[in-house]
C-alpha cells in the first residue's frame, strides 16, 4: 500500500472519528414537543468551479466551522485536518482544461473572501504563489490549485487538481 492510499485511509478514518461523535440528542419538553438540542454537524459551503463549460467539483481540504445550536445554549467549533495540496498528485489524476477558458467559482454560500493558491507539485510545503482571481493562461500542465474561502462561521479550503492544456491553432 502506498504512501497517498495510506493517507487517504487515515483522513476517511479521523472524518468518521469526528462524525461519530456529534452530539444529536432530543429533549421532550412537557407539551410532547420534541426539540433538537444540536444540528448535525455542519461543514462550509461547496464549491463548483466552471472553467468554461466544465464543471469541476474541488477536494475539500482543511477547515473549521462554527456550530450554534437550536437552543442557543452554546457554540463549538468544528474542525478538520487534510493531507497538503501538494500531495494531491498521489491519489488523484488531474482534470484536463483548455488554458484559455474562463474560470468561475460558485459557492454553495458566498464567502466574505478568498484566495488561491499554487503549489508545486511534489514538494512538502512550497507555495509558488498567491492570487485574488484565476486566468489559467498564466499556467500550463499539471497544477494545484487551493482555495482557501472564509466565512463568519468559519474558513475552508478547496482543492483543484488540473492539467492545464493549450488549443491548437
Amino acid at each position: 500500500m502506498n504512501s497517498g492510499t495510506k493517507m487517504l485511509i487515515f483522513v476517511i478514518l479521523g472524518l468518521l472519528a469526528v462524525l461519530g461523535c456529534s452530539n444529536q440528542s432530543a429533549k421532550v419538553t412537557g407539551d410532547d414537543e420534541g426539540v433538537v438540542v444540536s444540528t448535525p454537524l455542519p461543514k462550509p459551503p461547496s464549491l463548483v468551479v466552471t472553467v468554461g463549460e466544465k464543471e469541476i467539483k474541488p477536494i475539500r481540504g482543511a477547515y473549521y466551522w462554527k456550530i450554534e445550536h437550536r437552543d442557543g445554549t452554546e457554540e463549538s467549533i468544528v474542525e478538520a485536518d487534510s493531507f497538503l495540496p501538494s500531495g494531491i498528485p498521489e491519489f488523484e489524476e488531474p482534470v484536463k482544461v483548455n488554458g484559455d477558458a474562463e474560470v468561475t467559482f460558485t459557492f454553495g454560500e458566498e464567502p466574505s473572501g478568498y484566495q488561491i493558491r499554487e503549489w508545486e507539485p511534489g514538494s512538502e510545503r512550497t507555495i509558488v504563489g498567491t492570487y485574488d482571481e484565476i486566468d489559467l493562461a498564466e499556467f500550463e500542465g499539471e497544477t494545484i490549485l487551493e482555495v482557501t474561502s472564509s466565512w463568519e462561521a468559519g474558513a475552508a479550503g478547496y482543492i483543484l487538481y488540473l492539467d492545464v492544456e493549450r488549443e491548437s491553432d
